[in-house]
């Protein structure tokens, strides 16, 4: 009797992951220029978000200190109306508003962006 026995292994996996792992320790050579690129994108984002985030911080304050004026029944009931209507509307609005943000502070940025992304384009062809 022979043994026709028949084997298959895939090496891809282990190919791609060693892949990875070469791109991952390889030492990358980065510019001062490049440098800058990236910190001037995180700076867009970082504003962008902190003001999101501290207005609706603003609104869910009013959202709950209405609501809380409303149930002990502190100020008038139009007023605390107001202040829980607002709170709920900044809060739901918030994400709209940091889209605006962040294409406004994009705006003020692109260009010196995109001068540095030209300026490493030129240097390196």
């Amino acid at each position: 009797m022979s043994d026709n026995s028949f084997s298959y292994s895939y090496s891809g996996a282990t190919k791609d992951e060693l892949e990875m792992f070469k791109e991952k320790y390889t030492p990358k050579h980065t510019t001062e220029k490049m440098k800058e690129i990236r910190s001037l994108d995180k700076r867009i984002d970082f504003i962008a978000t902190m003001i999101s985030i501290a207005i609706g911080l603003f609104g869910s304050v009013a959202l709950v200190m209405g609501t809380i004026m409303l149930i002990k029944d502190q100020l008038s009931v139009p007023f605390n109306s107001v202040l829980v209507l607002g709170g709920l509307l900044i809060a739901a609005t918030n994400h709209l508003v940091y889209g605006r943000i962040h294409n406004f502070f994009k705006s003020i940025y692109a260009p010196k962006i995109l001068k540095l992304i030209q300026e490493i384009e030129n240097n390196t062809l």
